[in-house]
């Protein structure tokens, strides 16, 4: 495999948080005397801007909105999250190649997706050493869909763009990868569904982790 380093996002790729997310912004909406959000509600906005949608629902101020919702979900982090079927698996398969790195790029709190990875990783001997880096929302002064974040993780890594792979499941990712000239895998099982994708310009799918490994020898292939 050629390919050197490989980027994933977190929620709606990695693993699935919806449920938390929801519980915790409902929490917050019923404290504020507002109607809940529905599951398809929040898969739809996570990723796109969830505190400027939740915003959107009330006349409180974004930092309000915010802190609110980021005091529930932080204690409850784990309580319904889980990896996607098949992240184990694979996390146990790439170790079949040693020269190729892994990186964590997120739009939300650096804190939450170490926590997170930390808790969900503990039955696979899974740690951070395992990981170039996890970028988080504030980590720079940007965020995806800027480049900098991915072009930080391959100065890391030292890996090119040609060598390089994101794997998400938003409009922000897409459009990081193709600003940062990474290649780019989207995954049909996250928070946007396939047609959504497709119209945001991504053209490589997996439907399913058992799929990525066979996608990236072949992306590999062509970088070689």
């Amino acid at each position: 495999m050629v390919i050197k380093l490989i980027i994933f996002d977190f929620d709606g790729t990695l693993v699935d948080t919806a449920l938390d997310i929801m519980d915790a912004a409902n929490k917050m909406l019923s404290d504020l005397e507002y109607p809940p959000l529905t599951f398809e509600e929040v898969k739809k906005h996570i990723g796109e801007g969830f505190t400027p949608f939740i915003r959107s629902l009330t006349k409180a101020s974004e930092k309000e909105v915010f802190e609110r919702f980021q005091k529930n979900y932080d204690q409850n982090l784990f309580a319904k999250t889980k990896f996607y079927d098949g992240v184990e698996d694979f996390f146990k398969d790439y170790q079949r190649y040693p020269e190729t790195k892994i990186g964590i790029i997120s739009n939300k709190p650096e804190n939450q997706v170490r926590l997170i990875f930390k808790e969900l990783g503990k039955g696979l001997g899974l740690e951070e050493s395992h990981l170039v880096q996890i970028f988080g929302a504030e980590t720079f002064d940007v965020k995806k869909p800027h480049p900098k974040p991915l072009q930080e993780m391959m100065a890391l890594a030292n890996a090119k763009p040609e060598e390089t792979v994101m794997i998400g499941d938003s409009r922000a990712d897409v459009e990081a990868a193709k600003a940062a000239g990474t290649h780019f895998i989207a995954v049909s099982f996250g928070y946007n569904t396939f047609e959504t994708l497709k119209s945001f310009g991504a053209d490589n799918f997996i439907h399913h982790f058992d799929e990525l490994i066979p996608l990236l020898e072949s992306l590999g292939t062509q970088a070689g």
